[in-house]
């Protein structure tokens, strides 16, 4: 999906030669990464409301990671329009803090399973407390989604910041003495 995301973004960007499509870049960025993540988030949604339909809920998590990958024309490349000189270091630390929800996420679904008695079952009313407590945890889920999608949207921006220019960086410190840095 990022790469024919990516493909489409430039084909808007840039439709007819040197003709935008799309009024800004940061239109562009915000559209894909709402869509990613407000898609995902319904996907996420229409589960709950599947019920035991296993093509169905199938279908719906493919979607969910399909819409996703939308992302990659979103939030993923402003990295390098903030900063073209550090845009690998802020991928580094923003995909690292990134992974402490695949460190918490597992302990979250426990607790709501555990918690909510869903951790078990062999069938009749426990299936259907399982079923209740896994509902919780997509409901989760599609939250935080839809909160990522607000925050990018509100927040977001792809300007470059006055931080990335390393020749002034480079002078601020020989002006100080530290060129060794």
């Amino acid at each position: 999906m990022g790469i024919g995301a990516g493909l489409l973004a430039d084909r808007l960007l840039l439709k007819g030669g040197n003709k935008r499509c799309c009024s800004s870049l940061g239109l562009l960025r915000k559209t894909f990464n709402s869509v990613a993540f407000f898609g995902a988030g319904a996907c996420l949604l229409l589960v709950t409301l599947a019920g035991r339909s296993q093509p169905l809920n199938l279908l719906l998590l493919v979607g969910a990671l399909g819409l996703d990958g939308l992302a990659t024309v979103g939030f993923y490349v402003t990295h390098i329009d903030m900063s073209p000189a550090y845009a690998a270091s802020l991928m580094g630390v923003t995909n690292c803090v990134a992974n402490f929800a695949g460190i918490f996420a597992p302990l979250v679904v426990g607790q709501i399973l555990i918690t909510s008695g869903g951790a078990g079952g062999d069938g009749g009313e426990d299936s259907e407390r399982v079923l209740r407590a896994w509902h919780s945890v997509f409901h989760l889920s599609a939250a935080v989604f839809f909160a990522a999608a607000l925050v990018f949207i509100l927040f977001g921006s792809n300007a470059v910041q006055s931080w990335n220019d390393p020749a002034r960086d480079r002078a601020k410190r020989k002006k100080r003495g530290d060129e060794a840095l």
